[in-house]
């Protein structure tokens, strides 16, 4: 996508399989090679990957988190999806980069480099927008890419304003980045926000896509708070639409 650099795209998945026929061919568009990691995943998720990765043999690395499935609190009571996810994430985040650095030891032609990294969560895509911000981002003294999404509902035409805030899935890759110690928004050490160049438009969250996402969303995460009546219909796939016409849609 850019001449002499690679870039390799990593993923770290566990639920909402029906997500991963979006976010999974996104990231392969866009990447010479990627990693998953799979971390607390259901059967349904283990087998989708492994059939992305029978597809893609040349170019998707799988392995897994080192955190077992079941942890407890310290009384004794089994944490929930979402507790569990709070309490090891910045350790799950960190195996992500140990594995990425194992892969880059074995120094294999092809597997033997990473100039940018791409980490979307399993339910954000990159737009069409995506190579023209790299190649400035790769210009730039900016060490990392903060990104605002764009959610959408039900099909890939109805958007909306995110709540979230910005979050890193674009960084320029050195052996020195971990997940710990803990940071916030995915702010991988040993960055900081004066490293961060902002962005917003450039990203998409599926996270509301599906009735079925949302309905899991609702028992197992945070509560979405969504309301369908605020959500834009538009005329084109909102990976077709430049950041400025997704705000231009949303203003």
């Amino acid at each position: 996508m850019i001449q002499n650099r690679t870039i390799v795209g990593t993923m770290l998945v566990s639920q909402s399989v029906d997500i991963l026929d979006y976010s999974l061919p996104n990231l392969l568009k866009w990447c010479d090679w990627m990693l998953i990691v799979m971390d607390n995943q259901t059967s349904e998720v283990e087998e989708k990957v492994y059939k992305y990765q029978r597809e893609n043999y040349n170019k998707i690395f799988v392995r897994r988190s080192s955190i077992p499935n079941k942890l407890f609190s310290r009384k004794g009571k089994l944490l929930s999806y979402h507790e569990r996810w709070k309490s090891a994430k910045e350790v799950i985040r960190n195996d992500v980069f140990v594995n990425l650095r194992c892969i880059l030891d074995w120094k294999k032609e092809g597997y033997d480099k990473i100039d940018i990294l791409l980490w979307p969560d399993h339910d954000i895509i990159f737009t069409d927008s995506l190579p023209k911000l790299l190649e400035e981002f790769i210009d730039s003294n900016k060490r990392a890419i903060s990104m605002k999404h764009v959610d959408v509902f039900g099909d890939l035409k109805t958007i909306a304003v995110s709540n979230m805030g910005h979050h890193v899935h674009v960084v320029k890759y050195s052996r020195e980045l971990a997940g710990l110690p803990r940071r916030f928004f995915a702010l991988y050490h040993p960055l900081s926000e004066s490293d961060l160049l902002k962005v917003d438009n450039y990203t998409v969250n599926l996270a509301y896509l599906t009735d079925e996402n949302r309905k899991w969303r609702r028992k197992n995460w945070k509560t979405d708070n969504v309301d369908g009546s605020k959500f834009i219909k538009i005329d084109r796939d909102i990976r077709e639409l430049r950041p400025n016409e997704i705000y231009a849609k949303l203003s």
